[in-house]
């Protein structure tokens, strides 16, 4: 059975960010960074842990060609995905993730 995917508000609000700033100044490949969070979702439903740890309960997953990463946790028991962190890694350091 497919993984579940839950985004936190904040995450919510880094994935919108993201994608009105890769529509309005990457306008010959607006769509990109939208199919890429698609690829990276259908992976982690297929595959929860195939992300890299970051730390003991996140893990990570690039999105290879606008160069932004996806912060999850795997919550095996209610096997749900929540996203808690959308970060381009042109700002160097991960996001706080508390």
């Amino acid at each position: 059975m497919s993984a579940r995917i839950s985004i936190v508000p904040e995450a919510r609000r880094q994935l919108r960010a993201a994608a009105a700033w890769w529509a309005e100044y990457r306008p010959a490949a607006r769509d990109l960074f939208r199919q890429e969070i698609r690829i990276a979702a259908e992976q982690l439903r297929a595959a929860p842990l195939s992300g890299i740890r970051h730390n003991r309960r996140v893990r990570t997953v690039l999105l290879r060609k606008t160069r932004y990463q996806l912060f999850y946790a795997y919550v095996g028991s209610i096997n749900t995905i929540v996203i808690v962190a959308v970060w381009s890694t042109s700002r160097g350091e991960a996001p706080p993730l508390g």
